[in-house]
């Protein structure tokens, strides 16, 4: 009972979570409000905690008891006497090393927990439909994986594996463990997230490189950094298990310094001219993509040339060619939109990986480069044209459907094109872009 007693470190609360009561005649059971929360303590580490709103914090301890599921499977002796609401909903702490796993139903709103020794407890229920609230907050302290059979199902993730994989980077010193440093959240994130983290890095680099000044980018300060961070010389290595490797740090070789890149002139309107025939076939499309690579575009080409690099428009196609293909892809796009915009409220309603990702894009989309004067002030119709080109990208790829991030990605293209339609085309080819980009990645 001595870590009953112990004060933790509160991390997360939340607040007006209802548990089913316990009792034995189901004509009495009752739902119960309280705070559901995650604690930290010196001995057993973090716990999810459930207390309930009528029991008092300063209570005595004899009045209040766990009912608590340690590593081992020891469950605690239970309230006794009366069949008050009260006395039937006792507090609950979950050690978080005995988490096996948890799901989420009824539309984000229940989450049930399952210890590793077979146990699962009464669901916990957000009246307010926040649970993802306290999902976010709890993967933020242990590593979990989306079941294959049971898509509301998140499986927990040994954690000697991840402190494994911890340890490894922290003997290669290759970045400093930091956790404001971007480098080395991008290196851990990447392991676990490859998709989400490669798409929160590139909704990072088009604020830096598209909306930044020149004179506010660290190029330099970061290639300096990165180089800095690479000097390494392996003396010894040393196997861990059959996966990881421990490498020494010590006195060696050093990389030579980075050869000289000096930026090229951009692509301009006269050379983009000179690379097409009379019907409108770029001509040298290795040249023009290599003088773009090292110099980029003038700015009024960029709506021309883009289309082109994010494979709306094929190098090889003439005018008449790109007239009739944008016409198809006019229809297209409105059908696909039709789709989603004829799907009435009951459809809605049983549609729950539908609906989830409309809620995600609705909050995106209202926070999203609103400093910028193309989607700034309220009622702007831009914000519904994002939103617009986010959802029926939905329909085009459902099987992607929507990532936290995509909406920074497409700001800057919308931005450009400032057309509904070639803004979503030229976001498509990006995407797929960034799809083979991610899985090539993550086979390496």
């Amino acid at each position: 009972m001595d870590d009953l007693n112990e004060q933790g470190t509160e991390l997360y609360s939340h607040h007006g979570v209802l548990v089913k009561s316990q009792s034995q005649n189901r004509d009495e059971d009752s739902q119960c409000s309280g705070t559901l929360s995650i604690t930290e303590y010196k001995s057993i580490g973090k716990c999810i905690e459930w207390k309930p709103t009528e029991v008092s914090v300063d209570s005595e301890t004899n009045d209040q008891e766990w009912a608590m599921v340690n590593t081992v499977g020891r469950r605690s002796r239970t309230l006794s006497g009366g069949n008050d609401g009260q006395s039937r909903c006792r507090p609950v702490r979950i050690e978080m090393s005995d988490l096996k796993s948890f799901r989420i139903t009824r539309n984000g709103q229940q989450v049930t927990l399952m210890q590793r020794d077979g146990t699962t407890h009464s669901a916990f229920f957000f009246q307010h439909g926040n649970a993802d609230c306290f999902v976010t907050a709890l993967k933020g302290y242990i590593k979990t994986a989306k079941s294959r059979k049971d898509k509301h199902m998140y499986i927990v993730l040994d954690q000697p594996e991840s402190q494994v994989l911890d340890r490894s980077f922290a003997e290669l010193d290759l970045f400093t463990e930091n956790t404001s440093d971007v480098v080395w959240k991008f290196v851990r994130n990447l392991h676990h997230r490859p998709y989400e983290t490669t798409l929160e890095a590139f909704s990072k680099l088009t604020d830096i490189w598209l909306y930044r000044p020149v004179e506010q980018r660290r190029e330099e300060e970061v290639a300096e950094l990165l180089n800095r961070s690479l000097t390494l010389d392996e003396t010894a290595t040393n196997v861990v298990g059959e996966e990881y490797a421990v490498i020494q740090i010590g006195s060696g070789p050093v990389l030579p310094p980075r050869p000289p890149a000096p930026r090229g002139v951009p692509l301009t309107v006269d050379q983009w001219a000179q690379f097409q025939d009379e019907d409108g076939r770029v001509l040298e499309v290795d040249i023009v993509k290599d003088i773009i690579f090292k110099g980029g575009v003038v700015p009024q080409l960029r709506y021309e040339v883009w289309k082109y690099l994010l494979g709306y428009f094929p190098w090889d196609s003439t005018h008449a060619e790109r007239q009739q293909l944008r016409k198809r892809k006019v229809e297209e796009y409105f059908q696909m939109k039709l789709q989603w915009r004829s799907i009435t409220p009951g459809q809605e309603q049983r549609f729950s990986d539908y609906r989830e990702r409309k809620s995600l894009i609705e909050k995106d989309v209202n926070r999203t480069d609103r400093t910028l004067p193309f989607f700034a002030g309220e009622n702007n119709p831009n914000l519904q044209l994002l939103s617009d080109i986010l959802m029926t990208y939905v329909m085009y790829n459902f099987d992607l459907g929507y990532v936290q991030g995509m909406s920074d990605l497409l700001s800057p293209i919308l931005c450009l094109m400032t057309n509904e339609v070639d803004a979503f085309w030229c976001f498509v080819g990006f995407m797929d872009k960034v799809v083979t980009y991610t899985l090539t990645m993550s086979l390496h």
